[in-house]
C-alpha cells in the first residue's frame, strides 16, 4: 500500500502537492494505509496530473533501466513556466511492500531533471520512523547501506533509477521495489493507455485460471448484467473464443461481443484487473474511474476494496471521478479534492482539513457539502 505521496514541480503542480493516504489511520487499524483513496475537483483541475505523478513516480523507479532507451529524455512534463522550467522535479513515495514474509516501508525520493537523475535514495523506515539505508545517489557519488553489497555503477544511465539498475543485479530490496504491484491506466508518460479496455484474448488467456474465472461469474452475477455464464469455446479454426450466456424467453444462448454493450464489455475489462489485483494486493490507479460505468456498478468496485474478507491481501484503489455520489462511501480522510488557481497550478488538499470549520464532520454527507461549495474544488460560475 502507498502510504504517502508529494510531488513539486510537475505539469501543473508547482509547488510541492502532498497526499497522506494513511490519514486518520490508528496503530489499532488492520490496514496500514487507506484501501480507498479517491480524487475529486473540476475538469482540467489537476486530478490527472496527481495521479500521473504517482504512476509515473512508480513507473521510473521500477522499470526506467529497462524501457527508457540510453539517450531517450525522461518522459514527463514540469511545471510550464519559463523560469520554472530550469528547477528540478522532487517526487516522494512511501510505500509498505512484503521482504521476507515481513511487511517493509519503503521511503523513495528523487530530485531529476528532463535529462538526468540529480540525487535519488531508498531507505526503509522502522516503526520508530528511524531511516535505514539502502541506496543513496546524488550525482556521480553512490553510497550503499550497511546491509546492501555494492554493485558495480558503471552501467548506471543518468537517465533510469538506481533501483531499477540494481534490480539487474538481483539485490533483495531493489527486486522488492521491482516487483511492487501496481497497475495504472496512465502511461509512463501520463498518457490514457487500454491498461482497463476489453481485450479478449487477454480475457480468456486469464481466465484458464478456474479460480479467477468463478470469481468473474460471481462478479457478473451481483452486478445483474443479464450474463448468466462465460464460457470458453474454440471455433472451427481452433482459436479460444469468449461467449457470454444470456437468458432468454426461449432459453439460455451465446452471445457474440458485438451483442454486449459497451459498458458491458467495459466493466468486465475492470473487474478481471481488479480481482487480480486483489489477488496479488496490488495498487490500481484508474484515472476517472466511472467512465462508461453505471455509479452503483462503480461503487461495488470500491466496496471490493473497502471491505477487508474481500480484499484480504491489502490491496489499495486510488482514482479520480466526476460524479459527486461516489462521496458518499469515502471517510473525510479518503476525499481529497484539487483545485487550479487562476495562474494555473494546481494546489491539493484533503476533505478532512475543513474538520475545524464543519463540526460534526464525520457526521455529515459529504457530497451535500461539496454541492454547497463548502469544500471549494468546484468549477466556476459561467
Amino acid at each position: 500500500m502507498i502510504k504517502y505521496f508529494a510531488a513539486e514541480n510537475f505539469a501543473s503542480i508547482k509547488e510541492q502537492a502532498i497526499v497522506e493516504f494513511d490519514l486518520n489511520v490508528t496503530p489499532e487499524r488492520f490496514h496500514p494505509a487507506h484501501a480507498v483513496v479517491g480524487f475529486a475537483g473540476a475538469n482540467a483541475s489537476g486530478k490527472t496530473t496527481v495521479l500521473k505523478a504517482l504512476s509515473f513516480t512508480l513507473f521510473f523507479m521500477k522499470w526506467s533501466f529497462t524501457f527508457l532507451a540510453p539517450e531517450e529524455d525522461i518522459p514527463y512534463q514540469a511545471f510550464i513556466e519559463p523560469k520554472q522550467a530550469k528547477n528540478a522535479t522532487k517526487l516522494h513515495l512511501i510505500f509498505q511492500q512484503v521482504v521476507d514474509g515481513e511487511a517493509v516501508n519503503f521511503e523513495y525520493i528523487l530530485l531529476l531533471n528532463h535529462n538526468v537523475v540529480l540525487s535519488e535514495k531508498l531507505s526503509i523506515l522502522n516503526q520508530d520512523e528511524q531511516e535505514r539505508l539502502i541506496y543513496q545517489r546524488t550525482e556521480n557519488k553512490i553510497t550503499f547501506g550497511a546491509e546492501q553489497d555494492s554493485i558495480p555503477i558503471e552501467g548506471l544511465r543518468e537517465n533510469c533509477s538506481i533501483v531499477s539498475y540494481a534490480a539487474q543485479f538481483k539485490q533483495k530490496f531493489a527486486l522488492a521495489c521491482v516487483h511492487y504491484e501496481s497497475i495504472s491506466n496512465l502511461s509512463r508518460a501520463g498518457l490514457k493507455k487500454g491498461e482497463f479496455e476489453f481485450n479478449q484474448a487477454f480475457l480468456t488467456n486469464v481466465l484458464a485460471d478456474r479460480d479467477l474465472c468463478e470469481q468473474l461469474k460471481t462478479v457478473i452475477h451481483i452486478a445483474d448484467l443479464g450474463i448468466k455464464d462465460v464460457q470458453i469455446k474454440k471455433n472451427a479454426l481452433g482459436v479460444k473464443e469468449l461467449k457470454f450466456l444470456h437468458a432468454l424467453e426461449q432459453g439460455v444462448f451465446p452471445f457474440s461481443l458485438e451483442l454486449e454493450s459497451e459498458g458491458t464489455l467495459k466493466f468486465i475489462a475492470v473487474i478481471l484487473k481488479v480481482l487480480m489485483a486483489l489477488q496479488q494486493g496490488a495498487v490500481v490507479i484508474i484515472d476517472e474511474v466511472e467512465l462508461k460505468l453505471h455509479q452503483n456498478l462503480v461503487a461495488y468496485l470500491i466496496g471490493l476494496f473497502q471491505n477487508p474478507a474481500k480484499n484480504p491481501h491489502q490491496a489499495q484503489l486510488i482514482f479520480s471521478f466526476h460524479n459527486s455520489f461516489l462521496m458518499e462511501i469515502l471517510m473525510p480522510e479518503q476525499l481529497w479534492f484539487t483545485e487550479k488557481s487562476a495562474q494555473g497550478k494546481t494546489s491539493v488538499f484533503c476533505a478532512v482539513d475543513f474538520g475545524d470549520s464543519i463540526q460534526n464532520l464525520y457526521e455529515k454527507d459529504l457530497e451535500l457539502l461539496y454541492r454547497a461549495g463548502r469544500f471549494g474544488a468546484k468549477p466556476r460560475e459561467l
